[in-house]
């Protein structure tokens, strides 16, 4: 499905999203979710593959992320500054948008999972026990709603990547 997708929304309040993740990030975050070593390596090869699609013209990708998700240290410092730096770099692609919600906005909502919508026609929602996907209209549009508020609370472009910025220069603080 996101494959044949041409317009792709994806929030995510936990971690940085697959999409965006460099190698080492996806490698700490799939141990973190017990992934064991014998499917480790293609695991991220996978995940790192699947990135391409963002080098794609013809498709959107909108993701908002949050503070907290950016801050969660799952991985030696070098390795998460080597993160930031990635989702700053896909920032500035023409199909891509990154928006980061701040630790000091008001958010009237909180979706507890990460949810995914592609093409105004599914959506996928992240639980603990797997990726369920919702096709019914009501579901659809109440997370359109959902997802369109989160984007009006966060910070894009220049503004998302001063806070990359801000963020990267608090880990450089913690040392290693």
């Amino acid at each position: 499905m996101e494959q044949q997708a041409t317009a792709i929304r994806l929030f995510q309040p936990n971690v940085v999203p697959g999409l965006l993740q460099t190698a080492e990030y996806a490698r700490h975050v799939l141990q973190a979710s017990g992934f064991g070593a014998e499917n480790l390596a293609d695991a991220v090869a996978s995940r790192v593959e699947r990135q391409t699609v963002l080098y794609d013209d013809s498709k959107q990708f909108r993701f908002v992320v949050t503070e907290g998700a950016l801050r969660w240290r799952l991985c030696p410092v070098p390795a998460h500054l080597a993160q930031l730096d990635r989702v700053a770099s896909l920032s500035t692609l023409a199909n891509v948008s990154v928006g980061i919600i701040s630790w000091s906005a008001y958010v009237p909502n909180r979706p507890p999972n990460m949810f995914m919508i592609l093409d105004d026609s599914a959506v996928q929602v992240e639980t603990m026990h797997g990726l369920d996907t919702l096709t019914e209209r009501q579901q659809i549009d109440a997370y359109l709603t959902a997802f369109d508020t989160l984007d009006s609370l966060a910070q894009h472009d220049e503004d998302a990547r001063a806070t990359l910025s801000r963020i990267a220069t608090d880990l450089r603080s913690l040392g290693n």
